[in-house]
């Protein structure tokens, strides 16, 4: 049987270091194209998706994050796949973190408005995956408060998302890691918000569930529980600890740009060294 060659692969295989050099753009151009034309070898589409999507991931281990265009051509190649979906929408969310981080806030809006449509195909097909229904949405709920946006209409969209999340441990089943970190980020925030329009009884209540779901992360050491955590008791005025926390995230490598904001203001609390009264 006659082999069937295909270009790009061929060319990954014999010029590498070439092909690394194409811009994402390029590339994800050409597969979309070939991937279109590969109807006589059905599994060539999959093969060559499943390359990109490794070197995407290399990419972005290594701060490359053009990986966007890596993972979406994936997803051009078997619309069905969800997972594939839900992988871009993070890569996607993760730009948009950095982007904000940086004060690039066009760009940021732009990944955030392409996410919160892909997000809105996802739940079509699945609205029960905590993959995408808590990890997806809270950390979409919470770039718009990041671009600034009105906090009235963000408001009734984390108290729903937190319904979501109280449903989801109710069925017995526990938040991994992750989904804790983020529903308790969405948990400060509204607190925040409730804080601002004097509504200190409920936003209380919302610190004092993020202390308690973040403690035991926090003491394990774990940075991002630990910033939540710290944020959570300088809310209550424990101001001694929530700087000891402070002190020992800045002395870490730890600079995730979704807690630059955070960061800075424990810092600053450290430095002052007074209760926030707010």
């Amino acid at each position: 049987m006659q082999r069937v060659g295909h270009p790009r692969i061929d060319e990954a295989r014999s010029h590498p270091a070439r092909v690394e050099k194409r811009s994402a753009v390029r590339v994800a151009a050409d597969v979309r194209r070939q991937v279109r034309t590969a109807q006589p070898v059905p599994r060539l589409g999959l093969e060559l998706a499943k390359t990109w999507g490794g070197i995407a991931k290399a990419r972005e281990a290594q701060g490359e994050f053009d990986a966007c265009a890596q993972y979406e051509a994936r997803v051009v190649a078997d619309l069905a796949n969800t997972d594939w979906l839900a992988q871009l929408n993070f890569a996607r969310l993760g730009l948009a973190e950095i982007r904000l981080a940086l004060g690039e806030r066009a760009a940021a809006r732009a990944d955030l408005d392409r996410a919160t449509t892909d997000m809105a195909r996802l739940l079509s097909t699945d609205a029960t995956r905590r993959k995408w229904n808590i990890a997806l949405a809270g950390r979409l709920l919470l770039h718009p408060l990041a671009l600034g946006e009105p906090p009235a209409r963000s408001q009734p969209e984390l108290e729903a998302f937190l319904v979501t999340v109280e449903n989801a441990a109710s069925r017995g089943k526990a938040l991994d890691a992750e989904q804790a970190r983020i529903a308790s980020a969405v948990e400060l925030a509204l607190g925040d918000l409730q804080a601002r329009a004097e509504q200190v009884v409920s936003a209380a209540t919302h610190w004092q569930a993020v202390a308690t779901r973040l403690q035991a992360p926090s003491a394990a050491g774990e940075l991002p529980a630990m910033t939540l955590f710290a944020h959570a008791r300088l809310w209550f005025g424990a101001t001694d600890e929530a700087c000891a926390l402070a002190a020992r995230i800045e002395a870490s490598p730890y600079r995730h740009p979704a807690c630059v904001d955070r960061r800075q203001r424990l810092a600053a609390a450290a430095k002052a060294v007074v209760p926030i009264n707010r």
